[in-house]
């Protein structure tokens, strides 16, 4: 008994301390089997007059009670060039329109905005979607990832697979990108090698970036703070999480909590409250995420702010849109202008007034006048 109160008694390590501070804690398996348990839900939201009714399932995506639409998905498994599978869902609406390409932000999946998707849908554009490795229903340890690289690969990887698997050739492409999505976006076009993807470079004809994740707010991530992930990124271990414990809290939570937790993402309860149903959406991350992401944006802002004239010509061809959300506490949307003026499209940057983070899928005047521009953009 005398041994077994010393040792509960004996003092933590200042050594494990620190490297669970710095580094963050080794994996927990069984939460990494929790947030890749089969999910399988309803939801609806308002589109226009009609209310429109959704289900979301693992490894099916997600449908939307419409044969119109739900006949025309293809949903499965594509291996990346690590052999990993991914998961993906695309809707062939008409072969005459364009091929749209979106990719989810951070913490999401390919059914994250169900709105969203199906406002592209009802107007018949070719809707191509993915899990991006670590994400949804897709290989990979959540919250962490290898290389920034894989995630540009994948996305090339996803468009050859699509294009090839459809005979679609010459469709005009549209790239969209939510968040970290739209990061990924803006960085596969200008830092994509143009002769090996010469036919969805010439194709590309608009790229849309939603809430995009230049810069971490300073809210998130002040500045002593990014310089250390800076300097330490490349002893980061993809191993080694952080916020795991908040995690498994917040799958035990009720609504309430849940909406508190996300504040600062949206003020849109109701979203907040279908997203909650979808355990597959974490708060686990890593500082070797964090560390890659923060090294990407300084790439593509470096590549732009020094090869202006070279990057403004990669996308001189092109209708680049930057839609900028006032209230958001995720980004510093001053990055977002800076890299817009640098491109010389200060005009093309659309600010929606009132709106968080995660604003695509308000159903109030908010989302009325986002999607009333979209739209109009999509068929210019």
């Amino acid at each position: 008994m005398k041994k077994s109160r010393q040792n509960s008694n004996k003092p933590i390590s200042l050594k494990k301390t620190i490297i669970t501070s710095v580094f963050g804690d080794k994996i927990d398996e069984e939460l990494q089997r929790r947030l890749r348990e089969d999910i399988d839900y309803v939801g609806s939201f308002h589109y226009g007059r009609n209310e429109i009714k959704y289900n979301i399932k693992s490894k099916c995506g997600i449908n939307f009670n419409d044969a119109k639409i739900d006949s025309k998905k293809t949903a499965g498994f594509f291996q990346n060039r690590k052999n990993e599978s991914l998961f993906y869902q695309y809707w062939i609406m008409d072969k005459t329109r364009p091929l749209v390409f979106f990719i989810h932000g951070n913490a999401e999946n390919s059914t994250t905005h169900p709105f969203f998707l199906y406002n592209l849908l009802f107007q018949k554009y070719n809707l191509f979607v993915f899990d991006q490795i670590g994400y949804g229903d897709s290989d990979g340890i959540r919250g962490s990832l290898d290389n920034f690289n894989d995630y540009i690969d994948n996305i090339d990887d996803f468009i050859n697979f699509a294009r090839n698997s459809n005979n679609l050739y010459k469709n005009d492409i549209y790239l969209a990108g939510f968040s970290t999505g739209a990061l990924e976006v803006l960085y596969y076009y200008i830092f994509k090698d143009k002769k090996h993807s010469k036919e969805v470079y010439n194709n590309t004809k608009k790229i849309f970036l939603f809430s995009s994740f230049f810069k971490p707010h300073r809210r998130l991530i002040n500045f002593p703070a990014e310089i250390f992930l800076i300097i330490f990124s490349r002893f980061f271990g993809k191993d080694r999480l952080i916020k795991q414990v908040k995690q498994k809290t917040i799958l035990e939570s009720d609504e309430e909590f849940y909406i508190q937790t996300y504040k600062n993402l949206t003020d849109n309860a109701d979203f907040l409250k279908r997203r909650k149903s979808d355990t597959r959406i974490y708060k686990v991350n890593s500082n070797r995420w964090i560390s890659r992401i923060i090294l990407a944006q300084i790439r593509l802002f470096i590549r732009i702010l020094f090869n202006r004239k070279s990057a403004a010509k990669d996308i001189r061809n092109l209708k680049v849109y930057f839609y900028v959300s006032e209230n958001d506490f995720v980004v510093d949307n001053r990055q977002t202008l800076k890299i817009a003026k640098l491109l010389n499209l200060q005009n093309n940057v659309v600010i929606s007034k009132n709106a968080f983070h995660d604003f695509m899928d308000y159903e109030d005047e908010r989302g009325a006048n986002f999607y009333s521009d979209l739209n109009k953009k999509l068929q210019d």
